[in-house]
């Protein structure tokens, strides 16, 4: 199940997510514009069904504690669980890269 997912490109921010087979996980964050600015978190995952739940403790180098829940619908993963205020009301969408 390892993979690269992304937020489509035209977002307000480009979001990453990689599910690495070692279930460990990357989560990158890019603001585009005039001062663009990128956001790395680490940390680990684990599968349940099609459910996919990410601990991040790591934010460029920082400790951190940023728990989501994703799951997978119609071959996106769809956020379940995440920070409203970070992501949107939304959450997050994203496709897998090829």
């Amino acid at each position: 199940a390892e993979g690269e997912m992304a937020s489509h490109p035209s977002a307000k921010q480009v979001v990453t997510l990689v599910l690495r087979r070692d279930w460990k996980c990357t989560l990158k964050t890019e603001y585009p514009g005039t001062t663009h600015i990128t956001m790395t978190e680490a940390g680990t995952w684990r599968c349940d069904g099609n459910r996919a739940s990410v601990v991040l403790t790591e934010a460029n180098a920082q400790p951190e504690r940023n728990e989501l829940a994703f799951e997978l619908r119609d071959g996106e993963l769809l956020s379940v669980l995440g920070d409203s205020k970070r992501y949107g009301p939304e959450g997050l969408k994203l496709k897998r890269q090829q």
